[in-house]
This record gives C-alpha cells, structure tokens and sequence, in this order.
C-alpha cells in the first residue's frame, strides 16, 4: 500500500451473511479512513463501515481539540478518535483551551456550551475573532437544544447533541477534516 498520498485498492470481504464490497479506490488520508458498502445477501445496501487504518504517517495527521468538563465523555471521544488517526487534545476547562489553542493548532474543535462554570459559546466566538483561527470549523456540543439553536450567533460551524453516538462524532470530523470523502 502506498503510502500517503496516494491510492489504493480495497479488496472484497465476504462473510456468512454479509458481503463487503469495495465503495471506490481512495485517497489515502492523514486520517486513515477507508469505506466500505455493507450489503446483506440480498445485495440491498445496509450499512458504511468505517475501517481504520493502523499505519499512519505522523505528519499527515489532522488535530482536534476536545472541550467538555465530563471526564467520561472526554475519554470516550479522544479514544474513538485517536483510533480514526487523529492527534486529539482535551481538555476539561475553557481556560486551558485557549492554551492549548495555541501551541496544539486543532484542525477541529468540539467545543461543549457548559463546561462548568464557563460558556463555551462566548469561547467560539473569541476564537473565531482572532484571525489566524476564524477558518478552524468549532461544533458546540450540548444537550439542551435550546443552547444548541443560537449556534450560528456564537460563529460556530454545527453543533451535536448529548447523548450522542462515537460514530457521530467521527463523521462530523470526517466530514470537515476529510473532504474527500464527503458524501
């Protein structure tokens, strides 16, 4: 396999129920995410698959910043994450964000609304204020939907909400930090 940039092939996997067929040949990115079709033996389309690729070049990695002052969750996060091929920072307080800002330089920030006592929209917005970070995309999490519908007024790029599932918190990365794959 090449390494990266480059392509590759994905060949078919079958199994007793399933049969894994290749989605396309693709670009292999600092992520290392490859797609697969999940299709039942009846060949209707059932599921995407996202494997991960072991074998990532360092330099090619893309970088988020996790903020949330559920330990839990941060855990969870940086886990899934850094098993998609991320480098991930986290961080329980806005104020140790903004450090980490600067000498960690995220490609994404999941940013939670309430992380403590301080307001994580009022974060978005000081960080989309300051030029060399107005591009970095920040989704605000939470689980009050009325927090989460004043987004757009905080410049926040989208928004996830409590409770919410590890594969959702990889697409969104996949989504902002892997253009290519975007469906």
């Amino acid at each position: 396999m090449p390494k990266i940039p480059g392509t590759f092939e994905i060949p078919a996997i079958k199994g007793p129920l399933l049969g894994i067929r290749k989605h396309r040949t693709l670009k292999q990115l600092g992520t290392g995410i490859v797609i697969y079709s999940v299709f039942n033996v009846f060949q209707s389309f059932t599921a995407v698959i996202v494997f991960f690729l072991a074998e990532i070049n360092a330099s090619y990695m893309k970088k988020i910043m996790v903020v949330d002052d559920e330990i839990d969750l941060l855990a969870l996060a940086k886990g899934y994450l850094k098993k998609a091929g991320y480098d991930v920072a986290v961080t329980t307080s806005c104020k140790e964000a903004t450090d980490i800002l600067a000498s960690f330089k995220p490609n994404l920030i999941f940013l939670d609304i309430n992380v403590g006592s301080e307001d994580g929209r009022e974060m978005c917005k000081q960080i989309k204020s300051i030029a060399e970070h107005k591009q970095i995309p920040i989704v605000l999490i939470s689980a009050n939907e009325d927090l989460l519908n004043t987004y757009q007024q905080y410049d926040a790029d989208s928004i996830l909400k409590k409770p919410f599932q590890p594969v959702q918190l990889l697409t969104i990365a996949t989504s902002y930090l892997c253009p290519d794959l975007r469906a």
